[in-house]
């Protein structure tokens, strides 16, 4: 079957989990509906996979329908995004055949079988960002007052998770939090180590915010994997960017890349633009000091439009405001076009068309 061609299926639904800090389950990152898959420390995995929700998403993508709770990708898509539901698929495209296998008439997976798994260790993280909650940030004291969410109580509870059910993962998604202070971290790279699993991939949603200047110990285990990608939660430079991410020091993330770049390489970094009305108006201003400054390559920019609260959302940026900042998207995307080989800022491109689109 053609799944490639199908408007609304996706692979993720057979090959892949979200574990929230705290442990409870979802069935991706970009999932809508509220409804918790399971935890781990309560539920038999299996049983997590298997829950109604994910069958009923699996029949829906079978049979090309659409599901509320992928309505994310369908708006990327809109907006001409290459969608989370795009990638995978293109991606893991090797897998569509064995997924399906492993499903039975009920539309339950007879196994477990991950090949990409997203993981947060706690939702310890150093940063008061102003549109989050202390469900992703045990600095903001706020009216959910959640505390410390830990997935796993102890090493060896994730070590037992590991061995169990991930001897298969390619890609691991790492997100906080901010995952470096998470002590089970370190833990996680050197249990990988220990037992050759470095042929995995991993990619980190970080602020960048921790020192990494003196960090031999982990980048002497990030080089012995296939693959670490740096997606770089940055909303603006200097004040601008402090000012969003309370806590964060720009002049401490100019030097972790730096020190990244020199490391592992300048394409493991890509920069992640949470879109609101506090950066839009400087958005260009911002992608043109990361390139002119070697701080991600010009392909290096993804665009994370934001959904809620409202009073964040760009829709509340003036009309004369936004026909301004139309015209300056306009004029930055050509001087991209000419100032660069086409092939070298397609994907930047992409995402100022996105973000007109948006506007």
């Amino acid at each position: 079957m053609d799944f490639l061609s199908k408007k609304y299926f996706c692979i993720l639904p057979w090959i892949h989990l979200e574990i929230q800090q705290g442990g409870n389950c979802t069935t991706c990152c970009k999932t809508q509906l509220q409804v918790d898959l399971g935890y781990l420390s309560k539920t038999p995995f299996l049983e997590i996979l298997n829950h109604p929700q994910q069958i009923q998403i699996r029949k829906n993508m079978l049979e090309d329908k659409p599901t509320r709770a992928c309505s994310d990708c369908y708006r990327d898509e809109k907006l001409g995004h290459f969608s989370l539901r795009q990638r995978s698929n293109l991606y893991y495209r090797d897998y569509h055949d064995s997924a399906i296998a492993n499903m039975g008439e009920d539309y339950k997976l007879s196994k477990p079988n991950l090949v990409y798994l997203g993981l947060r260790f706690s939702n310890l993280c150093n940063l008061k960002c102003v549109y989050c909650s202390s469900h992703y940030s045990t600095s903001i004291d706020d009216q959910y007052k959640t505390g410390h969410l830990k997935t796993f109580d102890s090493k060896n509870e994730m070590e037992n998770f590991l061995k169990e059910y991930c001897k298969n993962v390619e890609t691991y998604y790492i997100a906080g939090g901010e995952p470096f202070l998470d002590p089970l971290h370190i833990e996680f790279l050197k249990y990988l180590v220990s037992n050759n699993l470095t042929h995995t991939s991993i990619t980190y949603n970080t602020n960048l915010s921790i020192p990494l200047e003196k960090r031999n110990d982990l980048f002497n285990l990030w080089k012995k994997f296939k693959s670490v990608i740096f997606c770089a939660s940055l909303d603006a430079s200097h004040a601008t960017g402090e000012k969003i991410r309370e806590g964060l020091s720009w002049r401490l993330v100019e030097k972790n890349i730096k020190i990244v770049s020199e490391q592992l390489g300048l394409d493991k970094i890509k920069v992640y633009i949470t879109v609101t009305n506090l950066n839009a108006l400087e958005i260009c201003t911002f992608i043109d000091y990361l390139i002119k400054e070697k701080l991600c390559l010009p392909n290096g920019i993804i665009f994370n439009f934001l959904s809620t609260p409202l009073k964040y959302h760009i829709s509340q940026i003036n009309v004369a405001a936004k026909n301004t900042l139309i015209e300056e998207v306009r004029a930055f995307r050509k001087k991209l076009v000419l100032t660069y080989d086409l092939k070298d800022v397609h994907t930047t491109i992409g995402q100022l068309n996105s973000f007109l689109k948006y506007l």
